[in-house]
């Protein structure tokens, strides 16, 4: 009976690799990061493309604007 007993406390006792619960948990926290890297792409892209649309729409106002001379003006 005892050599049985110690058997299986070698069983359980020289248990080596990586458990089921183990996995899940780096499996959760690699989504975890996935999903705040992604975020910060995305605001990041958003926020440049706002900024891009605001500067062409200040570029367009400016250079449809009218020209108005500075100055006297000489008719010949």
């Amino acid at each position: 009976m005892k050599n049985v007993f110690v058997q299986m406390q070698n069983l359980y006792s020289d248990r080596k690799g990586i458990t089921g619960l183990e996995t899940a948990i780096i499996l959760i926290a690699f989504i975890v990061v996935a999903a705040v890297f992604a975020f910060t792409v995305m605001t990041t892209g958003l926020f440049s493309t706002e900024k891009a649309k605001t500067t062409a729409q200040a570029g367009i106002a400016e250079a449809s604007s009218t020209f108005a001379p500075k100055g006297g003006v000489i008719a010949a």
